[in-house]
């Protein structure tokens, strides 16, 4: 998982054990404050969504051998989604604690903020899940521009195109040099299976040419 996508994960397992806090306290004290709207809101929008919109970040991308189309987004839908939540909950208290409208306009803010985030994330997944322009026609004369694969194609062993599954299973050192680029995850991510080191590549933002350098020196 990238450093924009992991902090949705510890954020569910702070909204988890929130969620469960104040859960425990409106059973002790029944109507007291707004313990239900808080546990609720904590553990469906908390939890529950934070760990989808997390997993959803990383896997969706991987699945459709794709990058993902906004990756800007996803932090601000993070900052935005915490932030939201927090003064729902929080303008929600203190209306219902304090006499006055005056955090009528705060709470539904809040809300607005909220539907926002969720429609960030659902156009930027259909934006990345939505199939790529048609091949270019053979006697279309080809963009000038090379791709990463073609400019960083290599003499070695290891290929752009070769599947990372297989390289591990033929070359088990190379799994340090796909921990050092891909993460910690990568040797037991079930997307190895069909996700090429060039693709790889493109999804966590590595240079092709130095993992390739780096793999095939391992390899020789």
């Amino acid at each position: 998982m990238s450093r924009s996508q992991k902090p949705f994960i510890y954020a569910s397992g702070f909204y988890l054990l929130a969620a469960a806090i104040f859960g425990i306290l409106d059973q002790v004290r029944p109507g007291a404050g707004s313990g239900a709207f808080t546990y609720n809101h904590f553990y469906l929008l908390g939890f529950v969504s934070m760990a989808f919109f997390g997993l959803g970040y990383y896997l969706f991308p991987r699945l459709n051998r794709s990058r993902l189309r906004f990756p800007k987004w996803v932090t601000v839908h993070l900052v935005l989604g915490n932030l939201s939540l927090v003064g729902l909950v929080l303008f929600h208290t203190l209306d219902q604690q304090m006499a006055g409208t005056q955090y009528l306009l705060p709470f539904i803010t809040c809300v607005v903020f909220q539907v926002a985030t969720l429609v960030m994330f659902v156009v930027n997944i259909w934006m990345t899940l939505t199939p790529p322009p048609l091949p270019r026609p053979e006697n279309t004369p080809a963009s000038p521009r090379k791709s990463q694969a073609d400019a960083a194609k290599h003499d070695g062993m290891i290929s752009a195109d070769m599947l990372i599954n297989n390289v591990m299973r033929h070359y088990p050192r190379t799994e340090v040099v796909f921990t050092k680029y891909f993460g910690i995850g990568c040797a037991g991510c079930p997307a190895q299976a069909f996700e090429s080191i060039a693709l790889a590549c493109r999804i966590h933002d590595a240079d092709l040419k130095t993992v390739l350098d780096d793999l095939n020196a391992v390899v020789n």
